[in-house]
């Protein structure tokens, strides 16, 4: 659904990645009316500067990350929902089809391991990216030549060359650049909990330009088609259709929106993730009262796009938790000095444990993580005390038994709410 445009025109730079003739509507969001087929809604241009930002460069845990030699995993092959992955040249310039093809697959690769961290991470079970593949069971990178590279221009001759599917959405790689942009999307503002959410269908459009395709902004386009970020999200930046929480795939700020235009705040400072703290876009495992539990969220097994498998179980005090899994407890802070304990059972031959806190504003809190005992603020394996809302414990090679996470609280509000959660892998 599009809404009615008003007499304002997007300004020039804008219009030019956008395409000629793009209007804003009364929602924030610009109306695109391609040559052919009908019109789209987009927040506009991510310029390089925004979603190639400055901060860690290198993989988070285990190697997974946006790099060139991060980890890969390959996404689930789909037919009745998925997207379709696209290799653009412009006209007159070389095309590089060979060449290209792997390297986005590469790209989608990267992006499938990091969304598989993400759903571990925030509680639930695994998840993959539902693609469209080739009889080899590869990813399906069609290819397509294009008049130029705005938006309006690639929708139009996409939807010309057949890729006008309901049930797709089609991520193009286009090879070259434009206007200092790193991509753009369509985007629906719907924040329903349905299977019947306007981003939940096929026919959405995303552009990863070249000089941005070694980064985060594929997951970034690819996470608008899906929906992502609605306007009452937390940390939202309104009609922007970002978040303003870094390291962030899909935060910036300001963005030109009319939420959090301060700049963005660094709650996950260790590397770039898929929604820092999981409450303004994605969660596997949501908390009755999380804005995630009754809106719009990427990690419901509502959306089509993404497939999600298992099943994840909680890291409970005093229970143990499966170590294939990734446990997850919601609990509150307490008076200064106070602790909760926590424990999970480690099996043999497991390569790596990771224990991280994600704190609620207003909460000051340490993290201790020990073997065999519950740990104190003078023994411990590992400690991380901030400052920040983030602390993140990871043992190599840890020793079979139990193990005891500590949260202390330092100091700040009481009853600031934050999630602890433990990964073990084999």
């Amino acid at each position: 659904m599009v809404g009615t445009a008003s007499a304002q025109e997007a300004p020039d730079s804008t219009r030019r990645v956008i395409g000629a003739g793009a209007e804003m509507t009364a929602t924030g969001l610009y109306r695109v009316d391609p040559s052919v087929g009908d019109p789209l809604l987009t927040h506009g241009p991510d310029a390089r500067a925004s979603v190639e930002r400055d901060g860690p460069s290198a993989a988070g845990p285990d190697g997974i990350g946006f790099g060139p030699g991060s980890v890969e995993r390959p996404p689930l092959c789909a037919t009745d929902f998925y997207q379709q992955v696209i290799y653009a040249n412009v006209s007159g310039t070389p095309d590089r089809t060979g060449e290209a093809t792997a390297e986005i697959r590469s790209v989608i690769g990267r992006m499938d391991a990091v969304l598989n961290a993400a759903s571990l991470a925030s509680g639930g079970p695994n998840a993959d990216y539902k693609v469209l593949c080739d009889p080899s069971g590869q990813v399906r990178v069609d290819t397509l030549t294009i008049p130029g590279a705005s938006f309006s221009e690639v929708v139009s001759a996409a939807r010309a060359a057949g890729f006008n599917s309901d049930r797709a959405d089609y991520l193009v790689f286009v090879d070259g650049e434009l206007g200092g942009s790193c991509g753009i999307a369509s985007y629906e503002t719907d924040q329903t909990l349905s299977v019947d959410n306007r981003s939940n269908v096929g026919g959405g459009y995303g552009i990863v330009y070249g000089p941005c395709w070694d980064g985060e902004t594929a997951m970034h386009e690819s996470a608008h088609l899906m929906g992502a970020v609605q306007y009452g999200a937390p940390n939202s930046t309104g009609t922007g259709g970002h978040c303003n929480e870094d390291y962030d795939v899909l935060c910036y700020s300001p963005d030109g929106g009319d939420r959090n235009q301060a700049g963005t705040l660094l709650h996950c400072p260790d590397f770039v993730q898929f929604d820092c703290g999981f409450d303004d876009y994605f969660d596997t495992a949501p908390e009755p009262g999380e804005y995630l539990s009754t809106h719009w969220n990427l990690g419901s097994p509502l959306n089509r796009f993404l497939s999600l498998s298992g099943s994840g179980s909680q890291l409970l005090p005093g229970k143990p938790a499966a170590i294939e899994t990734l446990g997850k407890q919601r609990a509150a802070s307490g008076e200064r000095g106070d602790w909760r304990r926590f424990k999970v059972r480690v099996r043999g031959q497991t390569r790596s444990l990771r224990v991280r806190l994600f704190a609620a504003p207003g909460a000051e809190l340490a993290l201790f993580v020990r073997h065999s005992r519950e740990p104190t603020r003078e023994v411990f394996h590992c400690r991380d005390a901030g400052p920040g809302r983030h602390a993140s414990c990871r043992i190599s090679d840890p020793d079979p038994g139990v193990w005891y996470a500590g949260v202390l609280t330092r100091g700040g509000r009481i009853g600031a709410s934050y999630k602890i959660s433990a990964r073990a892998r084999r």
